[in-house]
């Protein structure tokens, strides 16, 4: 159930343009209908691997297998793909940050970090 919350951005953990990361929630930036915002609750894991041309590291848009989505972003510059695997839902979440040790850190902190 992707439920878009209306959160002010305070007291963030992590934000740059391309996502935001609060105690309770991530909001990934960039998808053509909009930022999409999750909370912690319903994700499962985020995965954390290494950007390949494989993994989606040349795509700029969209997805390869009608599973991962991924929003915007000029990807090629990027080191690490982060993919949120929900809960209760098939499709996930692909994104990357233009910081991602630090990204990595917050998200062991929240224990929900799983490194590929």
């Amino acid at each position: 159930m992707n439920q878009e919350l209306k959160i002010p951005n305070k007291n963030l953990l992590y934000s740059d343009m391309l996502v935001d990361i609060s105690d309770n929630f991530i909001k990934v930036k960039g998808f053509v209908l909009g930022d999409k915002t999750f909370e912690f609750s319903s994700i499962k894991e985020i995965r954390a691997t290494k950007a390949t041309w494989w993994n989606g590291k040349g795509r700029l848009i969209g997805t390869n297998d009608l599973r991962t989505w991924f929003p915007y972003d000029e990807r090629s510059k990027r080191d690490t793909i982060f993919v949120i695997i929900f809960k209760k839902r098939w499709k996930r979440i692909g994104f990357t940050v233009t910081n991602s040790k630090s990204v990595k850190d917050v998200l062991h902190e929240k224990g929900l970090l799983e490194i590929i």
